[in-house]
């Protein structure tokens, strides 16, 4: 059952603008209930019906809170969607992390190789690489430093 149930918010007293906020919120609502995943960016492959413009709208959306601009209560509907994030960005980051400390744990504590057979070690080798160049050349987050040396020890 859906949060927003459509047609249960069309009042003859609602802006067009809020309706068809509704509209695109129910449409980005049945898409994850059909797909278990919030629309993002794809590789054009990868990319399902009507996705980029769903994910083109949440972006928006994010722009719009961060402007001050997003009622409470569209706030909270987005925020009551299943995966979504004000930072996606941030949430893959650390989703990567995760992926990486599961590794070190499989493989007893080893890092991830960019030289081996396995496509998803190079992946995450090349990941570990780039995140040892970033705190380097201090493009890190405090924050994001200190879960590195948390999963990785010091670097």
């Amino acid at each position: 059952m859906s949060l927003v149930e459509e047609g249960s918010w069309f009042k003859s007293d609602v802006s067009a603008r809020t309706k068809g906020w509704f509209q695109q919120f129910v449409a980005v609502q049945a898409f994850a209930q059909a797909t278990g995943n919030i629309p993002r960016h794809r590789g054009r492959d990868q990319r399902r019906a009507g996705e980029g413009e769903l994910a083109d709208w949440l972006r928006y959306q994010r722009r719009r809170r961060v402007r001050g601009n997003a009622t409470v209560a569209e706030v909270a509907l987005l925020e009551s969607l299943p995966g979504f994030g004000w930072n996606p960005k941030d949430a893959s980051w650390e989703a990567t992390l995760l992926r990486v400390d599961d590794f070190l744990d499989r493989s007893g504590g080893h890092p991830p190789r960019v030289r081996c057979s396995d496509a998803a070690e190079r992946r995450l080798a090349a990941w570990v690489d780039g995140q040892r160049r970033n705190l380097r050349e201090q493009r890190l987050s405090v924050d994001r430093r200190d879960a590195l040396w948390r999963t990785l020890g010091p670097l």
